[in-house]
This record gives structure tokens, sequence and C-alpha cells, in this order.
């Protein structure tokens, strides 16, 4: 794959005065990449300066739609004439760096939903870094990337899932997130980091803005939690992952374990930490590949070989099944016992490698 089979979208409000620096980065592009700007009507027209003075004047393409961002990127989609679709926001700024890293992902992982590590200018507050590294966090760690980390993705794979759900207030790249992990869509950071505007912050109040994107996206991811436990992968799922099943204990326990089953969901599907007892399956070179099971550890192993999966960018899939599995132990130990201490366990393991797997994308967005 390389850029000449590349649609960039771009939606466009009303009040968009920073498109004139993107269309300038996207001269780095070949001439058969194509560019779509979408307008919902105003004073958006084919001759506007912002265009019209770019380099790019002969090769963007203009098409109107419906009010709204999800209405706007999914016209823009509809579109398209290339098979990837890379949906960028007017207020980024793309380096040759975060070209390069989208073209070796895309090769690397075409069946995947891409997206960029997210670095602000300094046209915001000075707290601004604890934001870039809080969407690390919700990104990397929980696997929820936002619209303005550049989605980019085969359009085959955009139909399936939905598009942009456009009959939402607010959070439509967020719901696209959730349509793909329902559908079985691998999420793969490129390691380099798209450059956006931080001046919103600054209108609205640094605290008060963070804050109420925090309340509103986690009310949002609530009920698609649920859908996620529900939801069997309906797209062909790839060899080249590390396979696990749903667990289900047998009658043989405490009267509590299903509160264990509804947890061991969470903590696979969503936190994206499935363990042993959920049977691990996977092509053996991509075993050897991570290292096999680490030997030099008092217990956990089965969790560290799957951050060292997760480090190495290796899918995660789900098959939709449930392993059943004795419950024994947590009648001989003590169900709150024994389950607290499994839970203290693993998040205490889990502490440093996260930073590892936070260190990894540095590194590679630095090289």
């Amino acid at each position: 794959m390389t850029l000449k089979n590349l649609t960039i979208i771009i939606p466009l409000g009303p009040d968009e005065d920073q498109l004139p620096e993107l269309l300038g980065d996207l001269t780095q592009l070949p001439r058969e990449t194509e560019i779509i700007l979408v307008t919902c009507g105003g004073d958006m027209v084919e001759n506007h300066p912002m265009v019209a003075d770019s380099l790019l004047v002969d090769r963007v393409r203009w098409v109107r739609s419906a009010q709204g961002r999800a209405q706007q990127q999914n016209a823009g989609a509809q579109a398209a004439n290339r098979d990837f679709l890379w949906f960028l926001h007017a207020d980024s700024r793309v380096t040759p760096e975060v070209l390069t890293a989208l073209e070796t992902s895309l090769k690397i992982s075409p069946d995947a939903l891409h997206y960029f590590h997210l670095k602000f200018k300094q046209d915001g507050p000075r707290w601004m870094r604890i934001n870039e590294w809080g969407t690390r966090f919700r990104s990397q760690v929980l696997g929820i990337p936002w619209g303005d980390q550049g989605f980019c993705l085969l359009r085959k794979h955009f139909e399936q899932i939905g598009g942009f759900p456009e009959q939402v207030a607010y959070g439509e790249d967020h719901l696209l997130v959730w349509q793909a992990k329902q559908a079985g869509l691998r999420l793969c950071c490129t390691g380099e980091a798209l450059i956006t505007s931080a001046r919103k912050y600054h209108r609205h109040g640094w605290a008060a803005l963070t804050l109420q994107y925090q309340r509103l996206w986690i009310k949002q991811a609530l009920p698609e939690i649920f859908k996620l436990f529900r939801a069997p992968h309906s797209l062909k799922i790839s060899p080249d992952a590390l396979h696990y099943f749903h667990l289900k204990f047998k009658q043989d326990g405490p009267r509590w374990m299903r509160i264990n089953e509804w947890g061991t969901r969470f903590r696979s599907q969503v936190l994206g930490i499935p363990w042993g007892d959920q049977g691990f399956c996977l092509l053996r070179k991509h075993f050897e590949q991570i290292g096999g099971f680490p030997e030099q550890v008092a217990y956990g192993e089965d969790h560290l070989l799957v951050w060292q999966a997760k480090q190495a960018g290796l899918r995660l899939c789900c098959t939709g099944e449930a392993l059943i599995t004795s419950a024994r132990k947590y009648h001989r130990h003590g169900w709150a016992a024994l389950t607290l201490q499994y839970q203290r366990l693993w998040i205490k393991q889990a502490l440093p490698e996260i930073f590892k797997l936070f260190r990894a994308q540095f590194s590679d967005s630095k090289k």
C-alpha cells in the first residue's frame, strides 16, 4: 500500500481559519492522493481564499453535506475513490514523519483502524502536557482514541461498521471506535503524533473543558461496554492475532462467581487483558517473536504474555464463545479473599507494563 491509494477527508466548520496550514502540509503527498473538503454550506465555496491560494487548489474536491461533523465525514467517505480513508481535522498539522509512519502502519496492518498520538501546539494553557499523556493512556491502555487523532482505515471496513453515527449530539468519533471494537476491528497506533490546536482550552478554561470531556466520554462509553460484552465479532478474524475466550465457571464454586465472569469480560474486552484460563491461541511464529511465557516470574506469566503481545503490536481477538472452568478453588480459599488477591496481584504487575508500553510508543515516535 502507498499513500497514492488514500483519500483524505477534512470536515469544515464555519469558523475554520487554520486550513491553509494543513493544506500546506499535504503538498508533500503524491498527486494521486485524493483530498476532499466537506462543507455543510455557508461561505465555504470552491473559490474560497483559504483554498484558492493553496498549491493544492487544482487537487482539492469539494463535497456538500447536511449539517454535522458525522454527516460531513460520512458524505466525504461516500464520495471517496480510494481504498483507504484518512479523517483529519482542519486544525491538525501533518509532518513528514507522520506520513511515513502512516504508510508503514498501513502496510503492516491494512485491516486495522489506525490512529496517532496527539501533541498540542503552544497556543493553549501550560497544562496541555497532562492532556497529551491522558490521551496516550485513554487510547493505548483503554483502547479509546478520539477523532482528532486522525483515524485511517479501509473504506470497506468503514462501511461494514456503519460509518460515523449521525443521530448523536456529540462523540461520533468515540462511538465509531466502539463500533470497530464490537466488530472485532483491530486498533493500531502509528507511533507518531499529530499536532493540533489547543486554543479552545484557552477560550473555555483548561480545567472546565478537560473535565467536561472526561464526563461526556465516560457517560457515552458505559452502554457501549455492555454492547461489547454481547457482540460477536462480525469481521473476518485474522490469523495474526492472539485469540482468547470468555470464561464461564462450573457450578462447583460460590454463588458469587457470576460477578467474576463479568469482571473477566470487563478486564479482557474493555481493558484488553485476558488471562491464561481464557485459552490463548496464536501462531507459533508470533509466540516465538514475543518471547514466549516469561519463566523468571513467580506468578502471572499468562498476564505478562499478553503485555508482551500488546507491546509488540499483536492484535487481541475474542472468539465470542466461553470456555468452562472449575471454581472449586474459590470455595477452598474463600471467594472474597481469592478474588481480591487476584485483583491486587494483576494490577501490581500491570503498572510497570503500562509504562513499558508508553516508552515503546514514545521511542517509536522519536525514530
